[in-house]
């Protein structure tokens, strides 16, 4: 066991090493490099910025340019520019240096399987423009591409308890299999195909999300799921949120401390444990999807309070209201992005922005401290056993305990 743990560590040693790498020799003066960009370019302080592996060399570098390059991750790049050495980091990547581009001009496009994943994007970005404020929430539940969504939609889906809708994770991992599944159901495949079919469906689903943490963690766990039919072998829950959390770590141990990557962890473990808590009530449905949502609430309130402050005290209400309308969404979504029809991609724009709209009727609802939170855990293990006298409590609780809100940022 401690030889594994130590060629384990080597393991990951070696990868950390190999990914930073020597810095380039080339600092000041102007240069022209052909790289492999690592990243899609996303907005900075001044103009844009995205990462780019350069050829040749184990090293990253991070690029600036004036006006957004029409490039895509995995696409291959002609850079001019000039380049400052300063370890640093950009979109979760240790930098060797800066370099700022005069001109950026593509050489290739990606192909394979990193092709595929941009082919997605491109259709999901040309049927949910940005300017829209639903459409730009479509790009957030299909691929987590929040950045056109405004900033006060943001801060009212934070206070709302919404804001994880956009940050996909298994349920969106889950929605995309069953609209792969459901698309290529008229071949008849047998359980070993779709399994099959589901493990390159994950794939392609964490590339075209750009390897966010959230789905990183989810895509392992439904690829160790899938895998495991595959071999005709059981696997638990537990033991494939332990066996993805394992080999996400050793791939990339800096994902410990992402809050994004312990959030659908701390979430993940909320669901597994809570999930069947009033499974045996009716109507089922309803008290099971109850069940999840609070118990992942309370599962994820720590963290959030110990980063944010605070969180939203009738989160699961909000939830629960949501979930259906957002499962919807994204459903349509896939289904326009598959079928390439805007008639389709307006019906989940509509309820894009129900999911705004409540949203924003929820942003004046109190949000709830450390104090509160303890005391709706305990009030919630009195009413898993009696639930009309616990959700008494926890009103009472809530009135005594709340944080007073304030309006968000206008």
């Amino acid at each position: 066991m401690a030889a594994l743990f130590l060629m384990c560590g080597l393991a990951t040693g070696l990868a950390a090493a190999a990914r930073s790498g020597p810095p380039p020799e080339t600092s000041g003066g102007r240069t022209t490099i052909v790289a492999l960009a690592a990243s899609d370019p996303a907005p900075a302080e001044r103009g844009w910025a995205f990462v780019v592996s350069v050829a040749g060399a184990n090293h990253r570098l991070a690029v600036a340019v004036d006006e957004r390059p029409g490039l895509m991750a995995g696409d291959t790049v002609l850079l001019a520019g000039t380049i400052r050495l300063r370890p640093s980091r950009l979109h979760r990547n240790d930098v060797a240096g800066w370099m700022s581009a005069r001109e950026v001009a593509v050489l290739a496009r990606a192909d394979g399987w990193m092709g595929a994943a941009n082919a997605v994007r491109t259709r999901v970005f040309g049927l949910f423009p940005e300017a829209d404020a639903g459409a730009a929430l479509m790009r957030g539940f299909l691929i987590g591409d929040t950045s056109a969504i405004p900033p006060l939609a943001i801060e009212e889906m934070k206070r709302a308890g919404l804001v994880h809708f956009v940050a996909v994770s298994g349920g969106n991992v889950a929605l995309f299999l069953g609209a792969v599944w459901l698309g290529l159901g008229i071949l008849r495949l047998g359980p070993r195909q779709r399994a099959a079919l589901g493990l390159a469906a994950v794939l392609l689903f964490v590339l075209v999300t750009r390897w966010e943490p959230s789905v990183v963690r989810a895509g392992l766990m439904v690829g160790l799921v899938l895998g495991a039919r595959l071999l005709g072998v059981p696997l638990a829950g537990w033991s494939a949120l332990g066996l993805a959390l394992t080999v996400a770590l050793l791939v990339s141990p800096e994902l410990l401390f992402d809050v994004g990557f312990q959030l659908s962890v701390l979430a993940t473990a909320g669901l597994l444990l809570g999930s069947r808590l009033w499974d045996s009530r009716r109507p089922r449905p309803v008290w099971r999807a109850l069940a999840a949502t609070l118990s992942a609430q309370l599962a994820v309130s720590p963290l959030l309070i110990a980063t944010f402050g605070s969180v939203p005290a009738f989160a699961a209400v909000t939830n629960v209201l949501a979930a259906p309308v957002v499962t919807a969404a994204t459903a349509l979504g896939w289904a326009a992005t598959f079928l390439n029809l805007r008639i389709v991609a307006g019906g989940a724009g509509w309820l894009a922005d129900a999911v705004l709209e409540l949203s924003r009727l929820a942003t004046s609802l109190p949000q709830v401290g450390t104090i509160g939170l303890l005391g709706v855990i305990a009030v919630a293990l009195v009413a898993a056993r009696r639930p009309l006298a616990g959700a008494a409590a926890v009103a009472i609780l809530l009135v005594a305990t709340l944080v007073p809100a304030t309006p968000p940022p206008g």
